[in-house]
């Protein structure tokens, strides 16, 4: 698997208008400055008009201009410079760990794992993780525990390999945010990390799971063991 960490001016000033989350003083005055420049100017670059009231925004045509002028701001290059930083790290860590984490990650799954995504990095304050389209991630998060950052890019890398919803979200959980880290970093789950909401489905495939764990890599079909998870939900791979 092979991650390309790009830092993308429009997409870092965009998340850090978005967030809500609290941050450093230095990310809420970068926040405050834009939107004390202009308030219209600072919903649009948000996301927070719908196309045909953009169209009726003189402002709407003066962003890339507002755009320029925010990228010279020093609570931005501050950010900037930071998330820089931390792009650089996030893909040294992984340079240092994909080999490892992609053996475990091919021995559960036998996924086909021969392929290249687009990583797009944000400042990590934003505590930012997702799937971010076809073969693209955003990611910009604090490294919480050893492996933190390489166990949750797995966990983004997994979701473009399954359909969306709460039993595959909870099997992806099980693969990267528990059997990796334990892997990598040592202990046992449950206790789970992950999103406390797919817990009560995990506990329901955990008996099925290491039963399928406790079988030889060699002698593994994913094929079978999701037959099972499809049957014990009494549902097709895209309704459960």
């Amino acid at each position: 698997m092979k991650l390309n960490f790009i830092l993308e001016k429009n997409i870092l000033i965009q998340r850090l208008l978005i967030s809500h989350k609290e941050h450093d003083g230095h990310v809420t005055d970068f926040q405050n400055e834009v939107w004390n420049q202009s308030e219209i100017k600072f919903n649009i670059l948000a996301g927070r008009y719908g196309l045909k009231e953009l169209q009726n925004l003189k402002e709407f045509r003066e962003i890339p201009d507002f755009l320029e002028k925010i990228q010279s701001l020093d609570t931005y290059g501050r950010i900037f410079n930071e998330t820089q930083k931390y792009r650089d790290y996030c893909q040294q860590g992984w340079e240092r760990s994909h080999e490892q984490s992609e053996k475990v990650i091919h021995s559960i799954t036998q996924f086909d794992l021969n392929r290249a995504m687009d990583v797009y990095i944000v400042h990590p304050s934003l505590k930012e993780g997702m799937h971010y389209g076809v073969n693209s991630i955003l990611w910009g998060h604090e490294e919480e525990w050893p492996h933190y950052i390489c166990v949750y890019l797995w966990h983004e890398i997994l979701h473009e390999y399954f359909e969306k919803n709460d039993v595959n979200h909870a099997l992806i959980q099980l693969i990267a945010d528990n059997e990796l880290r334990v892997v990598l970093n040592g202990g046992e789950y449950p206790p789970y990390e992950g999103h406390p909401n797919l817990f009560p489905i995990m506990d329901r495939v955990l008996p099925i799971w290491r039963a399928y764990m406790g079988t030889r890599a060699e002698d593994r079909n994913f094929g079978e063991f999701y037959n099972r998870i499809k049957e014990k939900f009494n549902a097709t791979e895209k309704e459960i």
